[in-house]
């Protein structure tokens, strides 16, 4: 919200702020896979595991009830015998299925013997709306990957992977070969033939450097300063400043955020507020000004109420396994705490290992080494933390969010039939997994609690550094340059992209840990690099031999994230509050058919004043269901499952938000 000034400073605005996005666009190619990836993990989470357990007995290949097959989407889009498609993916008001499942009519209930519960048909509901997204061709059938480690299920022809101990994700860093990242990119353009961009104008570097490390565009005063300053080591003393600088921690902070699902509030219909959320969010941003190794701040958030120095902080941290959607209504009360065990599972393993683990509940891994049985096997180390919503500790300033355990006496795990929670069958113990070498825990348990999480956080930071430290490299390398050298940074499995240089990853992931695992170290490297530094311009002979720019002959055109385009707006108007950061966070004034379109109409938004609401865009209050415009219209983050690339989309809403919003008037 801005103060009222006259028309020409409103109109000097607007052109401004058009100017500073439309100079901020990228290119659109990790649009399409963000979605993708979105719709397959939802699919996974909750669709698989219901057609499994509820709708494969009978429509298969092998018992073909009604003529339906429900194993593929092909099947689903074909229908029976009635002749209708089971589904209409994008209008699941038509869709056969949900009828059904609905007992609407008296002659079509499915399934017959009990109705789903309400959130289990939601869940189908989204997914049909989504589009329907499907793991593969749309003749691919789920059920052949449906294979249980229990000994009573018949095995079908799908099972995970045999281990592989070439595959490059998961060997150990090879010993440093180049003396520094551009030898090793130069390189490889002197093997393309492809010759890189000259370096970018002063200008466009120190706006670069603004944008990327603390979010903010520099004043004009700065620029000029910068333009002027021929000392050998100006740029340096820059960037050093930069990351000096508390939005150093607010940019960064953000980014995290998207990767561990933040949100303050539950989801669902009531979407009721997470209370003591905000701390987490300052825990994260205060990390990253103070450059926590990163080791350390891995291990604070799996296990920081385990270890014996982490105080207060490391109890924080701990609220990152809180963070995810809660049913407080669950039909299920039983499926609903294994569902919240397998969301702490599925964050951890895709946030710092970069592996779907997830898609083991119910059947062994279809791309990856990962049988059913070990994900139980992980799955133990999470096993005796109480469901949320209890886990509120007592810290010096108040209570906090945390983690807690029943004791310190793990609980038993079993694997569950095809991930139904109501079937346990054969006991497992906690283990690592065998594609990262395997291995019993040695856990130091407390009063409090098993040790167990503790000793996996410890067996990541170290037996697992090596993934570890490429997954993480790969994340910052991902927000310099707008795609990372595996660009899908949640997925380093055979489902997702190999590395278009695997030899950079490993150079960057050796340097985090030989740097102290210290984050303001990469960047420093990063972006004293002539790679960083390149000017954007295209290069027609270039173009033709690399048009994805995969191997760094220039630097990448990209749009600011919604957040940024925010608070650039705010500082160039002279109205960013840079006070009262932390705390609850501020709540954005909504119009009223935004707040009548809520969950709960009128219910769980707060007001703040024009002081308030002018602070960085972190800082707003985050509830699932109810996105503030500005940031929905901009492609802001999925807080239901993790995010390691925002969709980018271009659409004609945005020039009009720009022009006419109640934000920019």
């Amino acid at each position: 919200m801005f103060v009222r000034k006259s028309n020409w400073t409103v109109l000097s605005v607007i052109y401004a702020c058009t100017v500073l996005v439309s100079l901020c666009f990228a290119f659109l190619d990790s649009s399409v896979s963000a979605a993708d990836a979105k719709g397959i993990s939802f699919f996974e989470q909750h669709i698989r595991p219901l057609l499994i357990d509820q709708c494969l007995e009978c429509h298969t290949s092998e018992k073909l009830k009604g003529g339906l097959r429900l194993d593929t989407l092909q099947g689903m889009l074909e229908g029976g015998d009635s002749g209708r498609a089971a589904i209409t993916p994008g209008d699941p008001k038509t869709s056969l299925m949900i009828k059904a499942v609905q007992y609407s009519n008296a002659e079509l209930q499915m399934p017959p013997k009990n109705k789903l519960g309400k959130r289990t048909i939601e869940h189908l509901r989204e997914w049909i709306a989504m589009g329907a997204p499907w793991p593969g061709e749309s003749s691919h059938s789920i059920d052949t990957t449906a294979r249980s480690q229990d000994g009573e299920e018949a095995s079908k022809e799908g099972h995970a992977p045999e281990i592989k101990q070439d595959y490059w994700a998961f060997q150990p860093l090879p010993d440093q070969h180049f003396a520094s990242l551009d030898e090793v990119i130069e390189s490889r353009l002197s093997e393309k033939q492809l010759t890189p961009n000259p370096e970018a104008s002063r200008r466009t570097l120190i706006r670069r450097a603004y944008f990327g490390l603390i979010g903010l565009p520099p004043t004009h005063a700065e620029v000029e300063s910068f333009e002027a300053d021929q000392r050998p080591d100006a740029f340096e003393q820059r960037v050093d400043h930069l990351l000096s600088m508390p939005g150093y921690g607010e940019r960064w902070g953000r980014h995290w955020l998207d990767v561990v699902r933040f949100a303050q509030s539950n989801g669902y219909e009531r979407d009721d507020e997470k209370q003591e959320a905000w701390r987490y969010r300052d825990y994260v941003i205060k990390s990253f000004n103070e450059d926590k190794p990163y080791d350390q701040f891995m291990q604070e958030q799996l296990a920081g109420d385990e270890m014996p120095h982490a105080g207060d902080e490391g109890i924080v941290a701990t609220g990152f396994y809180r963070l995810g959607v809660y049913d407080d209504e669950p039909d299920d009360k039983r499926a609903a705490e294994f569902d919240g065990l397998d969301d702490m599972l599925r964050t951890s393993s895709e946030t710092f290992l970069g592996v779907t683990a997830g898609c083991a509940r119910c059947h062994d891994h279809m791309f990856d080494p990962i049988p059913q049985k070990e994900y139980y096997e992980m799955l133990s180390f999470f096993r005796s933390a109480k469901p949320y919503p209890d886990g509120f500790l007592e810290i010096a300033d108040g209570k906090a969010m945390a983690i807690t355990e029943h004791g310190p006496d793990p609980l038993d795990t079993f694997i569950m039939v095809r991930g139904n929670a109501g079937r346990p069958s054969t006991k497992v113990e906690p283990r690592f997994p065998t594609f990262l070498g395997g291995g019993k825990p040695s856990p130091v348990p407390t009063e409090q609690s098993t040790g167990l999480r503790r000793s996996f956080a410890k067996w990541i930071s170290s037996d697992a550094s090596s993934l570890a430290a490429r997954v993480m490299a790969n994340r910052v390398w991902h927000y310099h340059f707008g795609k990372g050298i595996v660009t899908t940074p949640n997925d380093f499995g055979r489902a997702g992209e190999p590395p278009s240089d695997i030899r950079l990853l490993n150079w960057l992931a050796r340097e985090l840990i030989q740097g102290g695992w210290s984050i303001k170290h990469l960047h420093r490297v990063i972006m004293q690099s002539k790679a960083w530094k390149r000017s954007s311009t295209s290069n027609p002979a270039n173009e033709t031999t690399d048009p994805d720019n995969r191997f760094l002959w220039r630097q990448n055109l990209r749009r600011l994230e919604a957040e940024t385009i925010r608070d650039a707006m705010l500082k160039v108007t002279g109205n960013l509050n840079r006070g009262g950061r932390g705390g609850r966070g501020f709540f954005p004034a909504l119009n009223g058919e935004v707040v009548a379109g809520g969950s709960r109409p009128g219910r769980g938004w707060g007001w703040s004043s024009e002081q308030e609401q002018n602070q960085r865009s972190i800082y707003a209050f985050v509830k699932r269901t109810m996105v503030y415009p500005f940031f929905e219209i901009f492609d802001y983050t999925n807080t239901e499952s993790p995010l390691g690339v925002r969709p980018t989309t271009t659409v004609a809403p945005q020039a009009l938000l720009l022009l006419n919003g109640e934000f920019v008037n």
